[in-house]
């Protein structure tokens, strides 16, 4: 159940600390539908005979998402985000979803790693297994190490965020914003992950990834459950409207594409507010929403 594929010759995309990277895989990002390959200078594709692809088969929000399809020619599909990370801690998260649970099926690795002058050190995997949908953390290299922390349905959307403590020598793994699991770095080292490696195996199914953001992360975690958010509507023209729960909204901060925050205002201790993007062009944005019970951060599209 557990593959790992070392990538050939990487080119290193930069960004810089306070400019998380945001991949909504939307035409307004640059993206169009079919191989991603030559799309951005941060994905990259292991075989040009089985790509990642941008497709219109399911979106979280707005109209694509990444398809990882079962291999046709190879006995993986896949491919690579890689970047220059710029932070001590940080935190990778992402949209998932299957077209299918299936005995037949294929299922879904996603790894977090360092590469350096050849040298890969792994630092997390999750694994989707293709019969059950269960997710699963391999946290060391025996043949037990390894935690069922959650489960996918066909055709729902399900938020993983994997939160990297190089300080701690912690991983926190979060499941639908809901803290699940914590262990070590996968080999003990704490790095810098700077390559996200995707691969699907053989089968008859399908995986979609999208809303990927690479972030900062400037807090210890507290609590094992979040305040569920809601933003809506999504897309939206003029207005935005945001529901806390029970958590009170302090600020909102908008977040183009290339890491700019292009519109901030503040709250006063409220749980519902209402934020005009009528001054806003047109686009993918990441709205943060600074709360009591901390921040998150939710794609918003512009019309």
């Amino acid at each position: 159940m557990k593959r790992f594929l070392l990538a050939g010759c990487l080119f290193l995309a930069f960004f810089t600390a306070n400019a998380q990277l945001t991949f909504s895989f939307e035409e307004a990002e640059g993206f169009t539908t079919g191989d991603i390959t030559g799309q951005s200078s941060y994905w990259g594709t292991f075989s040009d005979t089985d790509p990642m692809e941008v497709s219109s088969d399911y979106a979280n929000d707005g109209e694509n998402s990444l398809k990882f399809s079962a291999p046709t020619t190879n006995d993986y599909t896949g491919g690579y985000l890689y970047f220059n990370n710029p932070y001590t801690n940080y935190s990778i998260s992402m949209d998932v979803l299957t077209d299918a649970i299936s005995s037949s099926g294929t299922g879904f690795q996603i790894s977090g790693l360092n590469y350096a002058s050849s040298v890969y050190t792994t630092a997390s995997t999750l694994y989707f297994y293709y019969a059950s949908g269960g997710i699963y953390v391999f946290y060391g290299d025996g043949d037990s190490d390894y935690q069922l922390i959650g489960s996918v349905d066909a055709e729902v959307w399900t938020n993983i965020k994997v939160e990297y403590n190089v300080d701690n020598n912690e991983i926190y793994y979060y499941v639908n914003e809901e803290l699940v699991f914590t262990s070590a770095f996968y080999e003990g080292v704490p790095v810098a992950v700077n390559l996200v490696q995707f691969l699907a195996d053989d089968g008859d199914t399908s995986w979609y990834i999208d809303n990927v953001v690479v972030a900062e992360a400037t807090a210890a975690v507290a609590v094992n459950t979040k305040p569920a958010f809601s933003v809506y509507p999504n897309p939206a023209t003029d207005v935005v409207n945001v529901s806390a729960g029970n958590a009170t909204i302090n600020a909102v901060s908008f977040t183009d594409i290339n890491g700019r925050v292009v519109k901030t205002q503040q709250m006063s201790a409220t749980t519902t507010a209402q934020v005009s993007i009528a001054d806003l062009a047109t686009g993918v944005y990441v709205m943060n929403i600074t709360s009591d019970s901390g921040t998150i951060s939710k794609k918003v599209i512009k019309n």
